[in-house]
């Protein structure tokens, strides 16, 4: 789940979110608000690549025509705009345009802070419950800025509840079960009925911090030029 984390990852897991039973700091309210994000520097707007190494691809091309390891998804200042197929049968090498793939658009804000904490907020399947949107949480660390300020370069992770649970023992003929919330949850947070919440903002900003020990391999987005292709 913390593995590679990119634009794409970001769809994949906002799909995953309603299925439950994640280690990730959820909320059903906002939390942080548009108020949150004033004076601080904004993503700039436009084609955002997260690439994976050695991959091989036109930066120049449609989005659409860029490999799935290109990671490739458009952010205006409101939204991430991401293709996501999680049941396709392609290589990682096919590029989207081969496959059928829906394409979600996630808003989002961008909080002040050290890291900065992006709200995400999900919305919720038919059959999903009570609630037809959650709120969940990325940690994104600026690495680079252009000339008016603007973040073009950027380190992202989940933030989490807190020491990932122990994966469960597989059954016959699978693999372990690495989903769960945490026993250990971090101050502020609240661990139940298979989702964890925070308090209040402060708690958020911790575990942001916190979270970056248990990322492993964090993604770095990229901005790669202006336009919404």
């Amino acid at each position: 789940m913390t593995r590679g984390w990119n634009l794409r990852s970001l769809a994949l897991l906002a799909a995953a979110l309603a299925l439950g039973g994640c280690n990730l700091v959820v909320s059903e309210r906002p939390v942080f608000t548009a108020a949150d994000a004033v004076g601080a520097p904004s993503l700039r707007a436009g084609v955002w690549s997260a690439s994976q190494p050695d991959c091989d691809f036109k930066a120049s091309d449609p989005v659409a025509d860029w490999p799935k390891c290109a990671g490739g998804g458009v952010i205006t200042p409101t939204a991430i705009m991401a293709s996501v197929d999680p049941n396709s049968p392609g290589s990682p090498d096919q590029p989207p345009a081969t496959i059928a793939k829906p394409q979600m658009t996630i808003p989002y804000v961008l909080a002040a802070g050290d890291p900065r904490v992006m709200k995400i907020n999900v919305k919720l399947p038919p059959g999903a419950g009570s609630l037809s949107a959650l709120f969940y949480f990325a940690a994104l660390k600026p690495v680079a800025r252009d000339a008016d300020g603007r973040i073009v370069q950027a380190e992202l992770w989940p933030i989490q509840c807190g020491p990932p649970p122990p994966p469960k023992a597989a059954s016959a003929g699978a693999d372990a079960d690495q989903s769960g919330v945490t026993d250990h949850p971090l101050p502020g947070l609240k661990a139940a009925d298979g989702m964890c919440t925070p308090t209040d903002k402060a708690a958020v900003q911790n575990a942001a911090k916190a979270s970056r020990a248990w990322a492993g391999q964090t993604g770095t987005l990229r901005w790669v030029r202006d336009g919404m292709k």
